[in-house]
């Protein structure tokens, strides 16, 4: 088991959270955190499931931002890779797609997941319309750069364009 700092959890314990932060209950989630504020980055010794993972993929939104608000990693992955954002797009949960993509997760080069489950349109729409915006950001950086004459080490941009887009998909 992965040790956690001053109080090393049991699985049980760290599973308690999980299901609270799935199931959105505040109380029992805040509860919990205000004891062992590190318990925001708890993961599950077996599959690396955190209480930011389980909330993204099953849970309201409003636990998303108050374990966002906590410290809890945005793009801390499982055993497989998956990110909050990830199991979040691929059950379709697009409040909580676009409250990660807000508060800047990481969006993977391929885009949203295969198969997502509903809301397939709305989270690719979410998925280009965060890309983009990342874009023009980095096109404002670029500009101002270039204004003062500092471009040097900046890197050629790309227009976001992820592999698999649902039938009559436009943004």
């Amino acid at each position: 088991m992965t040790t956690f700092g001053p109080y090393d959890p049991t699985n049980e314990e760290v599973l308690d959270l999980l299901e609270k932060a799935g199931a959105g209950d505040m109380a029992g989630v805040k509860h919990i955190i205000d004891a062992h504020p590190e318990a925001v980055n708890w993961s599950y010794f077996n599959n690396k499931n955190t209480p930011l993972i389980i909330a993204a993929e099953r849970g309201p939104v409003e636990m998303v931002h108050y374990l966002l608000d906590k410290g809890a990693n945005i793009d801390q992955p499982q055993w497989n890779n998956g990110t909050p954002l990830s199991f979040a797009s691929f059950e379709g949960k697009s409040e909580n797609v676009a409250a990660l993509l807000k508060r800047g997760a990481k969006i993977p080069a391929s885009g949203p997941p295969e198969n997502i489950k509903r809301n397939e349109r709305e989270i690719h729409s979410l998925f280009t319309k965060a890309a983009q915006a990342r874009r023009d950001n980095e096109l404002n950086a670029v500009a101002a750069g270039v204004a003062s004459g500092t471009t040097r080490g900046v890197r050629p941009l790309k227009p976001p364009s992820f592999k698999k887009k649902p039938a009559g998909f436009s943004a």
